[in-house]
């Protein structure tokens, strides 16, 4: 599982392995593996990895979290 930490919306997005909107691979602003300016992407092996992750990057334990779009419609 990938979730995508998005800084300047104030949540994160959880993507399924297979998701064609996940991204394996970061920019600049939003790194893959730690967060950077805008946000970044971070891997887990379960949802509540990720959520974790996130949450301790973020430093924010009430970061608001929801399911890709494109994942849900499966």
């Amino acid at each position: 599982m990938l979730i995508n930490v998005d800084r300047q919306r104030g949540g994160g997005a959880v993507h399924e392995d297979d998701c064609a909107y996940a991204r394996r691979y970061g920019t600049k602003l939003k790194p893959y593996g730690h967060l950077g300016k805008d946000g970044g992407w971070l891997e887990g092996k379960s949802l509540e990895e990720v959520v974790q992750k996130a949450k301790a990057a973020t430093g924010n334990p009430h970061l608001p979290i929801h399911e890709c779009s494109f994942c849900r419609q499966r």
